[in-house]
């Protein structure tokens, strides 16, 4: 390659060298890449503004800004959306009362994205609006002292008692009192009126209706009225008032050692057993899996093995019956409540009910101690068994016996002269319960 040059006036010549002349080509010129964005939806709960943010994609990014904007669409006047896309409605949906175009709780609207070069993109956005839903809950239970709370120790919760849930003069649902005394229902709208309606159980007194934590208000003593807000509403209670016990309620422990009675027994069948492991799993342990055995149970461990010189008087030198009366509390319970075994009992004189003897009130006197309640302190029944239940401990000893003698506190067989107090006590109120009850 040759190069000619001039030196500025002194003269010129020629400039002989080796190489090549690159193609540098044309300038580089910087294309701007639109934006894109995909038809997308979100889902929401009704009574809520936001709705979360469109998202879209550029090339350019980051270096480039997007805006976002709504364009178009069918329920476009139902929203709003900041330049960074984050979308929401002008005011809260109602499911219950739709305000989309075509009234399905899906909202169609058109997002437009826009680049800072002017360069945009449309797609279409959908909001789906979901039902919320809200329960109102409560409790039925026996009020001994008539305070409208649940006393635990005294007080007993009543399961089987059946209420309705009813708006205007429809019932919507019925629920059965369980675990507790619980009752619960899951209703659409959140933001209606309802009213809770107690079918009074037999067996016991009416006793007062208690507003939630959403107020309301009191019917009469079996109904309530509330208006949700959006909310849960829980705590409606409906108490009663037990009675004392009569006639009919109960059978002294020979009767359940007797031929008919443990005829009786056999009839509980499953759900006896059921009932007896469920409430006083710590006292019978694993001993019973059918009603016979249950039978069995109560004429060998209280009196057979007396008879076999095995007396319970030997061991603990005092209230040797107490197991037998606490049981024959026990079973007269169960068959006396006609929600928990039907009405087999009334061919053997017993006073059936929806409650039954669980339900009625007795006054505690001097035993208080026994059932860890201040003395002269009323209960029911069913309160007094479970006391006995928490002050007895699970059988951990040795022997053949797999459950534990009431107020066994430590479950090891052996009584102490505390533990031996509190089964004196104890006896004398089941007892008189066992004795004036038949």
């Amino acid at each position: 390659m040759v190069l000619h040059y001039v030196d500025g006036g002194r003269g010129d010549d020629d400039l002989v060298t080796n190489g090549t002349i690159a193609n540098l080509g044309a300038p580089a010129v910087t294309l701007n890449q639109a934006p894109t964005i995909e038809a997308q939806g979100f889902e929401i709960l009704e009574n809520a503004t936001a709705v979360g943010t469109v998202i879209a994609d550029d090339a350019d990014l980051p270096d480039e800004s997007l805006s976002f904007e709504i364009s178009g669409g069918a329920d476009a006047d139902q929203f709003s959306s900041d330049a960074d896309g984050q979308l929401s409605f002008n005011a809260a949906p109602d499911f219950e009362n739709p305000a989309d175009n075509d009234g399905d709780n899906t909202y169609e609207i058109e997002v437009q994205v826009t680049d800072a070069s002017g360069a945009s993109d449309t797609a279409t956005v959908s909001v789906v609006v979901n039902n919320q839903t809200a329960i109102i809950s409560g409790q039925v239970f026996i009020d001994v002292d008539a305070d409208g709370a649940f006393d635990v120790g005294s007080d007993s919760a009543m399961d089987g008692v059946a209420i309705d849930l009813i708006m205007g003069n429809e019932v919507l649902a019925s629920d059965v009192t369980e675990l507790g005394g619980v009752f619960a229902f899951e209703v659409g709208d959140e933001m209606a009126t309802y009213h809770l309606l107690q079918h009074q159980p037999s067996g016991v007194a009416d006793g007062i209706a208690v507003l939630g934590d959403a107020g309301g208000t009191v019917i009469s003593s079996n109904e309530m009225q509330v208006t949700l807000t959006g909310q849960d509403a829980s705590d409606y209670m409906f108490t009663e008032t037990g009675q004392g016990i009569q006639q009919g309620d109960t059978a002294p422990i020979g009767f359940w050692l007797s031929r008919r009675g443990r005829s009786l027994i056999k009839q509980g069948g499953q759900e006896l057993v059921n009932w007896l492991n469920d409430n006083f799993s710590n006292i019978f342990g694993d001993s019973f899996s059918t009603a016979e055995e249950v039978a069995t149970f109560y004429r060998r461990e209280f009196f057979i093995k007396k008879f076999r010189g095995q007396s319970l008087r030997e061991l603990f030198r005092s209230s040797p019956k107490a197991d037998a009366q606490f049981m024959a509390t026990a079973l007269s319970t169960f068959f006396t409540n006609q929600t928990l075994a039907g009405n087999a009992a009334t061919s053997y004189g017993f006073n059936v009910t929806g409650t039954g003897l669980g339900s009625k009130l007795v006054n505690v006197g001097d035993s208080g101690e026994a059932f860890g309640v201040q003395d002269g302190t009323s209960m029911t029944v069913m309160s007094l068994l479970l006391a006995t239940k928490t002050l007895t401990g699970v059988d951990d000893d040795d022997d053949d016996n797999d459950y534990s003698y009431i107020y066994d506190t430590n479950g090891d067989g052996m009584l102490d002269e505390t533990e031996k107090g509190l089964r004196d006590l104890a006896n004398q109120i089941y007892r008189r319960i066992n004795h004036s009850g038949s």
